[in-house]
């Protein structure tokens, strides 16, 4: 359920439109999320894209499924310095690269994670974005977490239990500045 009393239902098509009439922060559904595209947010017709580029007001998506859209060939930077972005629900389960995909998005407070099971590259995924909370359980095959959530000072806790294959976690909890301890025992791959 999103967080804003006002909610509006569109198209992908009329997306763009919906969010450029907005004149209070809202919920946001997509009706056909089957016809989304999740790709790099410089790419025009991507969701990244049309919610970066339109609009002023700040829009909750989390309770879209867009498990069914269509991927473009580049899923890095998905949804970069998009910093109306409230919320999200849940992506594709393919996704395997999610290089600073929610990276500079300053108002995310919820982001879901149950399709992250493929994701082995998670540089820079949720840096320096508002999530008090994030459910980790599901970056099973996470390899690569650099910087992946350096910035989040909001975070107070966070489970390293499903990150028995990172191998790589540079500043992976750097700037946490309510993270009083972390647990690294099943960190027991890491390289770097």
């Amino acid at each position: 359920m999103g967080i804003y009393t006002k909610t509006v239902t569109t198209t992908y098509a009329n997306l763009k439109f919906a969010l450029q009439g907005l004149t209070a922060d809202a919920n946001i559904i997509v009706s056909d999320p089957q016809n989304a595209i999740i790709g790099n947010v410089s790419t025009s017709g991507t969701l990244g894209y049309i919610i970066k580029n339109n609009g002023s007001k700040n829009g909750d998506f989390s309770d879209t499924d867009f498990s069914s859209a269509s991927l473009a060939t580049d899923t890095t930077n998905a949804f970069y310095y998009c910093t109306r972005l409230v919320a999200m629900g849940k992506l594709p389960t393919t996704i395997t690269n999610a290089t600073n995909m929610f990276y500079l998005d300053t108002a995310l407070v919820s982001a879901n994670t149950t399709w992250v099971i493929n994701v082995t590259n998670a540089t820079q995924m949720f840096q320096s974005t508002a999530l008090t909370s994030v459910d980790t359980n599901y970056f099973t095959k996470l390899v690569t977490g650099d910087y992946m959530f350096a910035g989040c000072s909001g975070i107070s806790s966070i489970s390293t239990a499903a990150f028995k294959n990172v191998q790589s976690a540079h500043g992976m909890f750097g700037s946490m500045t309510l993270l009083s301890s972390i647990d690294i025992s099943k960190l027991t791959k890491l390289k770097t």
